[in-house]
């Protein structure tokens, strides 16, 4: 068999700038969770909703750190640290419904309760990475989860 080894490098996530209002917001909706956490005597919840707010705001204005990301023929890497092998994988999906010149790659595993793992490809590397996944594993439509789209109309 063919030694197979594609490799590129892509950002971690889509970065998605956010003006001051967005900052705004997000305090003016995290604050009146606060006052209904503090009406309802919850104490524990408005500690919760005070972390999570700063987390958010810490998060949001992270820039993505540049992967890299390989297709060999034992699976698919990320860093050279973490290995995806085909035998868990199911399926695999690319959004090619898209302008952006980054695409989303999300891979399907067999085990139920195990979370998609979402990877970024360069358009013009789409071809070759989708020709060299499908050899391992079948292709299905890409569909986008509720919580990407929520994340798309939250920008974050």
């Amino acid at each position: 068999m063919n030694s197979l080894n594609i490799e590129w490098m892509a950002p971690e996530f889509e970065h998605r700038p956010k003006g001051i209002h967005w900052y705004w917001a997000s305090i003016l909706i995290a604050v009146m969770i606060l006052g209904f956490a503090v009406w309802q005597n919850n104490f524990l919840f408005g500690f919760f909703v005070v972390v999570a707010e700063i987390l958010v705001i810490t998060w949001a204005n992270r820039e993505p750190q540049m992967m890299n990301f390989s297709i060999t023929s034992g699976g698919v890497g990320i860093n050279k640290e973490k290995l995806y092998p085909y035998s868990e994988m199911e399926s695999f999906g690319i959004d090619e419904n898209t302008e952006a010149d980054w695409l989303d790659l999300q891979l399907h595993f067999h085990k139920r309760f195990r979370p998609d793992v979402k990877l970024r490809v360069a358009r013009d590397r789409a071809g070759v990475v989708k020709e060299a996944l499908g050899s391992y594993v079948s292709q299905i439509e890409y569909k986008t989860s509720f919580l990407d789209a929520i994340e798309n109309y939250l920008r974050f």
